[in-house]
């Protein structure tokens, strides 16, 4: 109990954190890298992904991009560290195939839970992410899928906003970005702040229909907040980016490198 935050008892289920609990001992048992565990969530017709490993810079940035070569759509995320730098990530998805007005999941549950086969090729696909073996890019997603999207997506026009908090948090920045939902729009928005040596200390992600809404808690290396000028830049290059519809991720970070 010593080694997670106080916030995470409130934030979380028991049955979660018990989940979690087993998953660490288990893990250290095995003297294992890392956790993964992929379970069904029948109340939210979804998967539930819960990686448990040493946290890094980057890792939740390449959690995002597995779902992304894996064609997975992330309806909520929640991520946290403990206080021994261990990272416990839970992501909530859907096949992006699946991902549709609400009446049609209703209609085709099945399709919006990950399958046998969907689970073995995400596996697969962490583990040669975690490995460098594979880099993860948003051109890595159905191309049906995209197609299928993109005519859903064409009857919305919504503008991306930014916003950076510095009083609803003692200790980091609060970031919040909410846009038009689209592929691997989670990645690159945690790319930026990668690419940014911004690190994001908690996360809350949220899809409302088709409409993102994304709550960062960030830090710069220092563990200080983020003011002036550079949260300026920072909200100004998260705003570019969410409002890149096709965007391959080469190119999200190639204003980040060109800005100082």
């Amino acid at each position: 109990m010593k080694r997670l935050p106080p916030h995470y008892w409130l934030a979380l289920p028991l049955a979660v954190q018990l989940r979690h609990a087993t998953m660490i001992i288990d893990m250290e048992r095995a003297h294992a890298p890392f956790a993964l565990d992929i379970s069904t969530d029948k109340e939210r017709a979804c998967s539930c992904i819960t990686f448990i490993g040493t946290d890094n810079a980057g890792l939740f940035a390449r959690l995002a991009g597995a779902c992304a070569l894996a064609n997975l759509s992330i309806l909520e995320a929640r991520i946290m560290t403990t206080l021994d730098g261990l990272a416990v990530d839970t992501l909530y998805v859907q096949p992006a195939a699946a991902t549709s007005p609400a009446a049609d999941i209703a209609n085709n549950a099945n399709s919006a839970i990950m399958d046998s086969a969907q689970k073995r090729n995400f596996q697969k696909i962490v583990r040669a992410v975690l490995d460098d073996r594979l880099a993860p890019s948003i051109t890595a997603t159905s191309k049906a899928s995209s197609k299928a999207r993109a005519r859903r997506m064409a009857a919305f026009d919504f503008a991306p906003y930014v916003r950076l908090h510095n009083d609803l948090s003692d200790n980091a920045s609060v970031i919040e970005v909410s846009a038009l939902d689209r592929a691997a729009l989670l990645y690159a928005l945690v790319q930026c702040f990668f690419h940014l040596k911004i690190t994001i200390t908690a996360a809350r992600i949220a899809t409302f229909g088709e409409r993102a809404v994304d709550v960062f808690y960030v830090q710069d290396l220092l563990g200080r907040k983020i003011s002036g000028a550079r949260a300026t830049r920072i909200t100004n290059i998260l705003r570019d980016s969410a409002q890149m519809k096709n965007a391959d991720l080469k190119n999200v970070a190639a204003p980040i490198k060109q800005a100082h």
